[in-house]
């Protein structure tokens, strides 16, 4: 029987006050406080033969360019095909704009 190893690191991703939230187009000013942190969390699974990795991000959207860029990122340091790398978003509109 193969056995399936898993891990998870969860990172605090909440920018600084002050940074303009997307979202909602009548919003004036950026953002004037902090309710709760935003994270990203990565859960990387592996079964002796194959790596993968679902990182979720509390953010509305990112760009596709940025998608590649992570997704090369996490191939080049964790030795992950990036084929085998799902980024997905939260869709807050309470997030910086990553798109």
């Amino acid at each position: 029987m193969t056995a399936i190893r898993a891990g998870v690191h969860r990172a605090i991703i909440t920018p600084e006050t002050g940074i303009y939230l997307i979202g909602f187009a009548d919003r004036a000013g950026g953002a004037q406080g902090i309710l709760d942190d935003l994270t990203a969390t990565a859960v990387i699974i592996e079964d002796g033969r194959d790596r993968g990795a679902i990182i979720a991000l509390d953010l509305l959207a990112l760009h596709p360019e940025t998608v590649e860029q992570v997704k090369e990122g996490v191939a080049r340091k964790l030795g992950i095909s990036k084929s085998h790398i799902l980024l997905c978003c939260s869709h807050t509109h309470s997030g910086p704009p990553a798109w």
